[in-house]
Parts: C-alpha cells; structure tokens; sequence
C-alpha cells in the first residue's frame, strides 16, 4: 500500500524524486532473526544486522519464531540499496525507509506523492497482521489466539447486540503451526462484531471487526440486457431502455390542475366585474 501511488508504467512520481543520500542495510533472513545478537549501535548507519528490529526486542522467546525480512522498494544506484523494508514483529509489523523523512537527504516530502504514501504506509503499519483488513457480509472471521495467553472460549457480540444475546465460539488448535485458530462463519449482519478474549490471567480483551456490505451492491456501472441476464439468471425482468422509458413516463405522468383551476379563478374574477359593471350601469 505505500508504493501504490507509484504504480503503473507512465507514473510521472517517479520521476520527479531524486534521494541524495541513504543508509545501507541487508536485510535480515530468518536464520539471522532467531539469533540472540545484541542491537546495533545506534550511529552503524552502514550495519548487516536487521536496522528495523528495535533496540532491546531481541530478548524475547518469540524472536525464534519472526519471518525473514521483505525489500519493498529499492533505489536505483548500482547495488539497488534497500530503500523501504518490511519485516513481521510479533503481532504487528515494522518498516524501515532508510533515508531521511524530511528534505536533508531527498526531495520527497515536496512531492505531492509524499503525504500519500506516508498516509498509506500509517494504515498499513497499524492494521493487525493476523485478521482481516475488511470483510464483507458472509466472509468469515478468522483470528490467531496464543494459548498461552487466551482461553479458547472467545464470546461474539453481533452488531445486533444487545437486543441479541452472546454467542460462544471456540478456538480449535491450528494446522498450520503453534497457536489456537479462532473461526466465525456467522457473518451474515453487517456492522461491528465484538470479540471478547479472555485471557489466562482473568482480564479481558475487545477485538472489534467490521463486516461491511459488498461493494458491488452498490456498483452503478451500466448493464445491457445480455450482462442481466448472466448476473440474475433466475430472476425474471423485463428490460426497458431509457427511450421506452421516457414514452412510459409520458403517457402515466401525472398532470397538474393549478394552470385550469388558476383559469377559472381569473375568469370567475373577470364575470364578477363583468356583471357588477352591468348592474351598476342599469341602476345609474
């Protein structure tokens, strides 16, 4: 999502930014994030150890278990230097941009492509890694759990709540590695789903989730007969285009009485002055 403004072959973005300096890094692999190593020094602009793993993280159990660092986007020097990398960390994610944020090393933040990218790159960032950036009606929820922390019995609050009562669902263990799997496949409201997490401890964690409607409901794209056809083959219809259309409306439209009735009403006024004039001359 922050390199999308530059997609597209003829983007002119591209070619209006110039970066003067930057810091060269190698990205970590996985064998190198499971390492019990000490952070680099915070001046080693020109390090191989992972640049985006914060200062002091590395004393988890859980560093064992990181993916391998992934290059966004890469400068265009000879050595095609990392420019923007991503690497998974715990529940969320970091990314790295090794040059400088404001114009002392490039004249990025003067291009109008800089507010978009930095907007985008913010979302990315936040959005949870395991759960579903959108979800449309019927699309299940799915949710990683650490059993370690969780209870497997996870209460689901519908959109319709509180008129509707609780539900329960269960975290079965995952095929696909450590960890609990959480699954809702009653999706069938849209709005904001409550999930309650219980965790080991006796404390409690909310995760909402929005189920929204899918979007093509609302798609306002022209459709020939032959597209309604193969869109709804088992509803009748019948199809009118827009000349029909205006015909039909020609014929049913509704007529309006004020231009007759404001007729009557001047020449009523117009009798009534006829007639007191004629009445008025007889008995002068």
């Amino acid at each position: 999502p922050a390199v999308r403004v530059f997609s597209g072959a003829d983007n002119p973005f591209l070619k209006r930014i110039a970066f003067y300096q930057y810091f060269g890094c190698t990205p970590a692999s996985a064998a190198e994030g499971a390492e019990e190593a000490e952070p680099p020094a915070a001046n080693d602009l020109n390090s191989t150890t992972d640049a985006s793993q914060p200062r002091g993280a590395g004393h988890s159990s859980k560093r064992a278990e990181q993916r391998p660092a992934h290059v966004i986007a890469r400068f265009s020097d000879a050595e095609h230097t990392p420019a923007i990398i991503e690497r998974p960390c715990g529940l969320g994610r970091v990314v790295l941009i090794t040059t400088s944020a404001d114009q002392e090393w490039n004249d990025w933040p003067k291009d109008p492509s800089y507010v978009v990218a930095m907007l985008e790159l913010a979302q990315y960032v936040a959005k949870r890694g395991d759960e579903s950036a959108s979800l449309t009606v019927g699309a299940p929820i799915e949710m990683t759990l650490d059993p370690s922390e969780y209870q497997p019995d996870v209460t689901v609050r519908t959109p319709a709540y509180p008129a509707e009562a609780e539900l329960t669902a269960t975290a079965a263990p995952s095929e696909e590695g450590p960890g609990l799997r959480l699954r809702w496949d009653r999706t069938d409201q849209s709005g904001i789903y409550q999930l309650v997490l219980r965790r080991r401890d006796g404390g409690e964690d909310l995760r909402l989730v929005a189920v929204n409607l899918d979007p093509l409901e609302s798609d306002l794209t022209h459709a020939d007969e032959g597209e309604l056809h193969r869109a709804m083959p088992e509803l009748p219809f019948v199809y009118v285009s827009g000349s029909q259309s205006e015909a039909a409306a020609g014929d049913d439209v509704r007529r309006e009485l004020w231009p007759a009735v404001l007729i009557g009403l001047v020449a009523l006024l117009m009798c009534e002055q006829g007639l007191a004039w004629f009445f008025g001359r007889r008995n002068s």
